[in-house]
């Protein structure tokens, strides 16, 4: 499992807040897997 999917796996969880959740999306890199993943 790459860190990413470990990333939204935390996210749909709930584990994660807002404030980080936000502070990943900063990364162009996971925000756009992120968007193809949700």
């Amino acid at each position: 499992m790459s860190h990413f999917e470990r990333l939204i796996a935390c996210i749909r969880s709930g584990q994660m807040s807002e404030a980080q959740i936000s502070e990943e999306l900063r990364n162009p890199v996971f925000a756009s897997y992120y968007r193809q993943r949700a």
